[in-house]
């Protein structure tokens, strides 16, 4: 009986040893499986997260290369337009020469024509010297210095010559103040061929003559027995009397 309880007493000693070690072993596993749910939670989640963050980066390449795109295209537009630009340039650079080379040739041309103008404008008959007085004054005295363009030296030179031109193909007759043997100044009548040659008489027909160019000036000399003729053809010409045959001397240089 004493043994009986003896090894009662040692299993139940076992039984009870044996239970707090499977308790240890129920709470490790148990501690075990909860990490390992933890351990599947966070790992789902991170699938979750990154699934999320690959569409976004999928989406943010796809901008990324659409932009890589256009960038591409505007560099190209970039460099056509700078190329269009260098042979605009390059044309203008062209056109510029040109233009000093024509100016140049202009200005020496126009250097020419403004001497020959000048001699030409002493050759002028009174009438016409003081018309174009205000023109001749603007052609230049020294071209190397002058501040005129070539166009306002052109346009001098036109006026000058256009109006000596209209004089020239047309019979003109003006009053004017000539000075007689005594030297007083007496009106006459002064008729113009162009520029080649003038009559002048007074109403009386004491006072007359004829005119002629010179490189110095318009020479005048008295001719009284010319008075009657160049009274009635200054007459005819202004519609005073009417047409006739008029003889008067003729003098070709």
């Amino acid at each position: 009986m004493k043994w009986n309880t003896a090894v009662l007493g040692f299993l139940c000693g076992f039984a009870v040893t044996l239970g707090g070690h499977a308790q240890e072993q129920i709470a490790d596993t148990r501690s075990a499986l909860q990490k390992w749910v933890e351990t599947r939670q966070m790992t789902s989640k991170l699938r979750a997260d990154w699934a999320a963050e690959r569409e976004l980066l999928q989406e943010s390449i796809k901008m990324f290369e659409r932009e890589s795109k256009n960038l591409d295209e505007l560099i190209a537009k970039v460099d056509t337009g700078n190329e269009v630009a260098r042979k605009e340039q390059a044309e203008q650079q062209k056109l510029e020469a040109e233009y000093k080379i024509a100016i140049e040739r202009v200005k020496s041309l126009l250097d020419h024509l403004e001497k020959k103008t000048v001699t030409l404008a002493k050759t002028f008959p009174p009438p016409l010297a003081e018309k174009l007085d205000g023109f001749v004054k603007r052609i230049p005295e020294d071209p190397a210095a002058t501040k005129l363009s070539a166009g306002q030296r052109m346009q001098a030179l036109v006026a000058i010559l256009a109006e000596a031109d209209k004089f020239n193909g047309a019979i003109s007759v003006v009053s004017e103040l000539r000075k007689n043997a005594a030297g007083a100044e007496v009106q006459v009548r002064t008729m113009y061929l162009g520029l080649a040659q003038a009559y002048y008489a007074d109403k009386s027909g004491q006072l007359a003559g004829v005119g002629l160019p010179s490189a110095e000036g318009w020479k005048w000399s008295d001719e009284p027995s010319l008075a009657p003729a160049i009274i009635k053809v200054i007459a005819i010409h202004e519609s005073e009397q009417p047409v006739s045959f008029v003889t008067l001397p003729v003098k070709i240089q």
